[in-house]
């Protein structure tokens, strides 16, 4: 029930730093409470940009209830941060404002006149890499593009799902585990609204903490070209993925909480099938990796152990490896061929614009998904998805033009 609370507060967070527990307290109008903990597993100070922090997981619980009025105790904003927060939430809910029908233009952030944050600390000048791993092929490639370079980098995780454990063991490398433990309570709002928030945004801010409490200040990102391209209108599900968001993400960082900390999406220059390519020669992460979000729901009795192969993301992937790879070793991987379901003719319609709109799904371009169909080898050929979709494709893009740097 939208605006059923008229007033969404920040109110105290604190850092214990003989545990390394993070907690962080939201109300709706001084009614409804939320105490959410973030798990940095290390002991420390206090690192910078708590406050920020705060602000940006209170997006999940602002969404219940979408109040008019925001007040944020024992912190002051800037305009310039304020309008910062207008953006991650408007355009990190946009997905969720789209599907919910509702609109929130009419959000705005308290701020202060006159903040002067010139004297910030600094991280100092030596690289210290970590990289975020979830469980999918993007980060992996990463990970072994870093590991063959001079630096020796760090596997990092907001969590600890079973496909993140078996890559990062595969890996060989170190690995730094925070834990996220958001407030029991927000599952007993039974008129509340659900939806898409701006997980990737919310994770750059616990990798700020991370850094300061563990020592690191380069995070590499997996997020691919494709992250900038939207869903419908100005809707992007995958926003906090995007340039924009890295951008305006580091310059925040960089102008009011701590110099010297480098957030870089290290494959954004590639396309998704470019990065399949580098995957499908990793064969050693083959039988680990997933990208399927059902592998990763927070409630870990929900988590299937590998591939549903029914949803727009299993398709995606599915699709996209299929150009490289042989079928009777993909479909080891996924334990069904995806292109010869007819359950799945939908969703792929979807993914190459035949029908609908581009999913609400971290998915490449519809131009991708096109040449990746046109390009399947002849083993292919007469699977039932690929027989019905690719008569009706267009042919005037080319494979290589998505392989360039």
């Amino acid at each position: 029930m939208i605006n059923k609370y008229q007033t969404f507060y920040f109110l105290s967070n604190s850092f214990d730093k003989k545990t390394g527990v993070a907690t962080f307290e939201f109300s709706l109008d001084n009614e409804v409470f939320f105490k959410e903990e973030i798990n940095f597993k290390s002991q420390g100070k206090t690192p910078k940009g708590l406050s920020d922090l705060h602000i940006a997981l209170g997006v999940s619980y602002y969404k219940t209830y979408l109040p008019k009025n925001i007040v944020i105790k024992n912190y002051e904003l800037s305009k310039k941060q304020a309008q910062f927060w207008e953006m991650f939430y408007k355009k990190g809910l946009g997905e969720f404002c789209y599907r919910n029908k509702v609109d929130i233009s009419y959000l705005k952030f308290p701020y202060k006149e006159g903040l002067d944050n010139k004297d910030l600390p600094s991280f100092d000048n030596e690289k210290k890499i970590v990289i975020p791993v979830g469980g999918g092929k993007d980060s992996t490639v990463v990970l072994e593009a870093i590991k063959a370079s001079k630096y020796k980098p760090r596997a990092i995780s907001v969590g600890f799902p079973r496909p993140i454990k078996d890559t990062i063991d595969k890996s060989g490398l170190d690995n730094i585990v925070i834990e996220r433990k958001i407030s029991e309570n927000i599952k007993d709002l039974k008129d509340a609204l659900n939806g898409h928030v701006p997980i990737s945004g919310i994770i750059a801010f616990i990798l700020l903490c991370a850094g300061q409490i563990y020592d690191f200040n380069y995070v590499l990102m997996a997020n691919e070209a494709s992250a900038n391209q939207g869903n419908t209108g100005d809707v992007n599900h995958q926003w906090s993925k995007s340039f924009e968001f890295e951008e305006a993400y580091n310059e925040y960082v960089s102008e009011n909480i701590i110099k010297g900390f480098n957030y870089i999406s290290f494959l954004r220059p590639l396309s998704e099938l470019h990065i399949a390519k580098l995957f499908s020669t990793l064969t050693n992460y083959h039988d680990v990796f997933t990208s399927c979000n059902k592998a990763f729901k927070l409630d870990k009795e929900k988590r299937i152990d590998y591939w549903c192969a029914s949803c727009d993301k299993c398709r995606f992937v599915f699709l996209i490896l299929a150009v490289f790879m042989k079928k009777q070793d993909l479909v080891k991987i996924f334990k069904k061929n995806m292109l010869n379901d007819m359950d799945n003719l939908k969703g792929y319609e979807e993914l190459t614009g035949l029908s609908g709109i581009k999913p609400f799904e971290c998915v490449g371009e519809i131009g991708e998904c096109v040449v990746a169909f046109n390009n399947l080898s002849n083993e292919w050929q007469e699977d039932f998805v690929v027989k019905n979709i690719v008569k009706r494709l267009p042919k005037n893009e080319n494979l290589q033009d998505y392989l360039k740097l």
